[in-house]
Formats: structure tokens, C-alpha cells, sequence
């Protein structure tokens, strides 16, 4: 028995250890994935458990007098037992962690990136924030007219590798919004990624992936548990003449997913993404989590789970009920450039302050649901006089 026990706790005592506890309870909850979870607290607790319910809690089976449960040592700090075991039969109000349809407005708060003396820029460094790009790529897009073309296009996008500075642009008066700077993505392989920041989501190749950002955190746990046909904008709360809105950079559409472990992706990725993807995403990765198991350092994002998912996206050619990813851009034409798109939706779906907690991870939608929300940021980014591209090349590999 511990001691002192909980109710001899002082009142700040118990609040820290609960401040602390919280997450660490999920997390191992996450991680161990029992069958069976046998609780001993007071009821008023069961509030704090952010799993999604199958049901409402219930008593299945009282004892009247005193019963003793042997069991074997386990070899996990859970539980593991069969559904025909005595014990599941005696105990219910599971929690399972099940994939949901789901609509996630995802904050990815980031300004924008500016060169280096030499009119480049480098890889961006972990202890530096994310930060967004306005970029020269080679692609494919979708017009208001539902046509296709391919040819060079300028988007917005994450890219943390380096890039040439192609451009500078004129702000105009009174659009901070607007890009200040044009770039080429390129990357330069390295002999250690240490302290470098990974690209997630990654619009570039066959499919949009979505492999990290956000799922080791204990509250953000419903990342994990996204079924095909999930929606997920990526985007940023912006204040624009003192009215908070939501600046679009990319609408990923679940089409499939892989687990990993973040110390090794390449062992479960290898030929379902590109290379370049397992360098320049993978390997920072890899390199955060083996800082992490040794104790150097941590933050938000950082990948301290066992398992991760990697989401790749559906496309034009490989739609999931009628969807597709794409990200706001325009054909590359003289000097044009554009903000990122404001899109609004209802308050259920969108909050325009959001800047970090993901909205709508965990609750189950329908299809037509999803669809319809889906359909309304097309229009939005059509109305804007922009395109949606589908594909943008993979940026050059180069040897320094």
C-alpha cells in the first residue's frame, strides 16, 4: 500500500500529482492497450478520462461477500485475459479505442520563413519553431471548371529542408498575409539529422502524408484512431482586422494508414512512401525519439510514443467517397502570389482562435457529413480564384 495514502495528501500535493498523472495515465493506457482496465477511485474521477465511452458506466456484478482473484505474474504492468475469461465476464465499462470518421481542424501556427545572408535558407533547426514556405512547384491541380492540368504552380506548403531563394515580393499596404518571399525546395542528405525539424504533413509525391505531429500528446490521442475518409484542414487562427479567421494550407483525406515505432519508421514504411520522405521526415524523427529515450529534451510535438500513424491521402485517381487531398494554389504565371485562403465553417467544425489543441479528433461523423464539410472548403478555396493542387514533384536531392 502507498503511503501516505491519496486522502492524506495535502490539497496542493494532490493537485500536482494529478496535473502529471493525467497524462501519464493515457499514455500508458495507449501504449499497453489492455483488455481490461480495473478501476479504484472515488466516481467523481471517471470525468478525467478523455477515452471516448462505448457506453454509459453500469453495474454489471455486485459481491455481497469477500472474493480473492489469483492470478499469474504479468509480464506488462495490465492485465492481458481472453473474452471468455471469468474475469471480463465479472467486469465491464471497457473504453476500446476505435477508429472514428472524423472532421479535425488541425493548428499548424507558423510564420514565414526568411533567408539566409546568401540568399538561401538551411535546414530548419528543433530548437527553431515550424514554419511555412510559399513555393515554386512542379504539379498538378484541379481548376473551378473541375479541369486538369499539370505544370509549375505556387503554393504554400511546410518544407523544412533547404531552399533557394528564387524571389522576393512587395507586401502590400495593409496584407500581412501576403508572401514576402519565393522559394525552390531542394534537400542535401546529412551524416546525422540531430536537432533537425521533420516536414508533416509532407504534400509532396503520389500521396500527402500525415506521419507525427500532435499524436504523443496524451490529449491528443484521437490522432491515432482516424478511419479512412477522415478530413483533416490544416491551417492557422490569423487575426485579420480584428477578427479572428482560419488560413488554410492543406485538407488531407484518409485513404489508408500504417503504424510505426518513430525510433525505426523504415522497418514498417519502406515502399509504401518515397525515400525521400523516410530522409527528410524519418530521420529528424528518428533522431528526436532516440534523444528523447536518453532524456534530452522534449516539447509538444515530440514523437514519445511507441507507435505512431502515418495517414497517406486519397487523390483525384483514388477517391474515397467522392474526396481528395489537395492544398490552395495558382498556376505559377509573371508575379502573382496569394495569401493563404480564410475559410470559415460552422463553429462546430471551426474555431478561428485554435492554436493548438486539434478540434473534432474523437467524434464519430457520417460520411455525407464529412462530404458535405469537405465540399464547402473546395468552394471557399474555388471562390478565393484559386486552384486545388493534387500533386507537387518531390524537391531535388543534392550533394554539398
Amino acid at each position: 500500500m502507498a503511503n501516505p495514502i491519496w486522502s492524506r495528501l495535502g490539497e496542493v500535493v494532490r493537485s500536482f500529482l494529478a496535473f502529471d498523472g493525467d497524462p501519464l495515465w493515457h499514455m500508458l493506457l495507449e501504449e499497453f492497450r489492455p483488455q481490461i482496465v480495473v478501476l479504484s477511485m472515488a466516481k467523481a474521477h471517471l470525468a478525467r478520462i478523455e477515452f471516448e465511452p462505448l457506453t454509459d458506466w453500469e453495474v454489471i456484478h455486485s459481491i455481497e461477500r469477500t472474493l480473492f482473484i489469483f492470478g499469474l505474474r504479468p509480464q506488462s504492468p495490465c492485465w492481458q485475459t481472453t473474452k471468455s475469461g471469468k474475469l471480463a465476464r465479472l467486469f465491464s465499462g471497457s473504453i476500446e479505442m476505435t477508429d472514428k470518421h472524423c472532421f479535425i481542424q488541425f493548428p499548424h501556427p507558423g510564420g514565414e520563413h526568411n533567408p539566409d545572408r546568401n540568399g538561401k535558407i538551411g535546414w530548419n533547426k528543433r530548437y527553431r519553431p515550424h514554419k511555412r514556405k510559399f513555393m515554386r512547384l512542379r504539379g498538378e491541380w484541379i481548376d473551378g471548371s473541375s479541369n486538369r492540368h499539370c505544370g509549375d504552380l505556387l503554393a504554400w506548403g511546410e518544407w523544412e529542408p533547404e531552399s533557394d531563394l528564387i524571389r522576393d515580393f512587395k507586401t502590400p499596404d495593409g496584407e500581412p498575409h501576403h508572401p514576402r518571399y519565393l522559394w525552390d525546395p531542394y534537400w542535401v542528405p546529412k551524416n546525422t539529422y540531430r536537432c533537425l525539424h521533420n516536414t508533416d504533413p509532407f504534400i509532396f509525391g503520389d500521396r500527402f502524408l500525415y506521419s507525427n505531429c500532435g499524436q504523443s500528446a496524451p490529449k491528443k490521442c484521437g490522432l491515432k484512431h482516424l478511419d479512412q475518409g477522415s478530413v483533416i484542414a490544416f491551417g492557422s487562427g490569423k487575426k485579420i482586422k480584428d477578427h479572428w479567421t482560419w488560413m488554410l494550407d492543406t485538407v488531407l483525406v484518409v485513404k489508408d494508414s500504417f503504424w510505426y515505432n518513430p525510433l525505426n519508421p523504415r522497418k514498417t514504411l519502406e515502399g509504401k512512401v518515397p525515400d525521400e520522405f523516410l530522409e527528410v521526415t524519418g530521420s529528424p524523427l528518428v533522431a528526436w525519439a532516440e534523444d528523447l529515450r536518453k532524456g534530452a529534451g522534449s516539447a509538444a510535438c515530440a514523437p514519445t510514443s511507441e507507435r505512431l500513424r502515418l495517414y497517406r491521402g486519397a487523390t483525384p485517381d483514388d477517391l474515397v467517397d467522392g474526396m481528395f487531398s489537395f492544398f490552395p494554389a495558382i498556376p505559377a504565371d509573371g508575379e502573382s502570389c496569394f495569401p493563404r485562403p480564410v475559410v470559415s465553417l460552422d463553429d462546430e467544425y471551426f474555431n478561428p482562435r485554435s492554436s493548438q489543441a486539434p478540434k473534432g479528433a474523437g467524434c464519430n461523423r457520417k460520411s455525407d457529413e464529412l462530404r458535405c464539410q469537405w465540399r464547402s472548403l473546395v468552394k471557399q478555396v474555388h471562390r478565393a480564384g484559386l486552384v486545388l493542387g493534387t500533386y507537387a514533384q518531390l524537391p531535388e536531392r543534392r550533394v554539398e
